[in-house]
């Protein structure tokens, strides 16, 4: 009995921890050491690994700007703050259900508002993070 536990826990993990293909990885972290440097920013700030866990807590200028910038990078949003869907959908895909993917994105970028460039582009990704009902 205890070891039917066990392995169920270990599915759990494992599905539950799922993470960004290698690629994916490696274009996120050269986008994201680009923001960092941008905006000048001192090695102990972990904007990068916020951002690619989905972190909606704090809504400071800089990570506003940083969030802006690594979009921006990763031509998934346009210069006025507007989400490029398709190419979010293109890049997010890998190993996720595409419909899920595509109807979250979607429903975000339609959906979500902003002052300035940036706030859109922060907004979306409040949005994205806590709507989507799937693992990343």
């Amino acid at each position: 009995m205890m070891l039917k536990y066990i392995i169920v826990l270990l599915v759990t993990f494992a599905v539950c921890a799922a993470e960004y293909s290698l690629s994916q990885k490696n274009k996120l972290n050269e986008k994201g050491d680009h923001c960092h440097k941008e905006l000048n920013l001192p090695l102990s700030v972990d904007y990068k690994q916020r951002a690619q866990a989905g972190d909606v807590t704090s809504d400071d200028s800089t990570y506003k700007k940083y969030v802006a910038c690594y979009m921006r990078q990763l031509d998934i949003v346009e210069e006025s703050g507007r989400i490029k869907s398709q190419k979010l959908v293109d890049f997010l895909a890998e190993g996720r259900n595409r419909h899920l993917l595509k109807h979250t994105i979607d429903t975000c970028a339609d959906t979500v508002e902003g002052e300035t460039a940036d706030d859109l582009a922060f907004n979306f990704h409040v949005c994205f993070w806590t709507t989507k009902n799937f693992d990343m």
